[in-house]
């Protein structure tokens, strides 16, 4: 952190104490339960989607684009649903 705060300093670099715990500040001020967090903004400038954690292969983001309005090969969108349907089993 400090090396890079000398490359960033109008960046803020700090530590949650709670790191991992529920209670962290991440969790508790943005709802980011896992990382990456990804955003999806449509084009009116709201959340259409969120997207939570990664795995290699997955098409859940490519499926969440898809509702923001972004053109996306049908196939993607399926296996987005299905990476989904498989996280929450």
């Amino acid at each position: 952190m400090n090396a890079n705060q000398r490359q960033y300093p109008d960046f803020i670099f700090a530590h949650d104490s709670a790191e991992r715990a529920p209670d962290r500040a991440s969790s508790k001020l943005y709802g980011v339960v896992g990382i990456p967090k990804q955003f999806i903004v449509d084009r009116e400038g709201r959340v259409a989607e969120t997207v939570t954690g990664y795995l290699a292969g997955e098409a859940m983001l490519d499926a969440a684009l898809a509702k923001a309005g972004i053109k996306v090969d049908p196939a993607l969108i399926a296996k987005g649903a299905a990476d989904l349907k498989a996280r929450d089993r």
